[in-house]
């Protein structure tokens, strides 16, 4: 499977966005979501122990019409 432009980058700010948790026994985790075009819609990482994570952080940030298509 072939990575686009856009999808490479979004790899990259979400390890980026990643570094924003706290380190310790739970992992450093960032998550990005794209729209059909490949924009950024919405980002989230994982904030700690007993927190959403990174995934649920960046879905709950949108709507489901702006979650149709989108590329997480």
């Amino acid at each position: 499977m072939t990575a686009t432009a856009a999808e490479r980058a979004a790899m990259t700010h979400a390890l980026e966005i990643a570094r924003r948790g706290p380190r310790g026994l739970n992992p450093q985790v960032g998550a990005v979501i794209l729209s059909p075009a490949g924009d950024l819609l919405a980002e989230g990482w994982h904030r700690g122990a007993g927190t959403s994570h990174a995934e649920v952080d960046a879905l709950s940030k949108l709507s489901p019409e702006q979650l149709r298509g989108a590329t997480a």
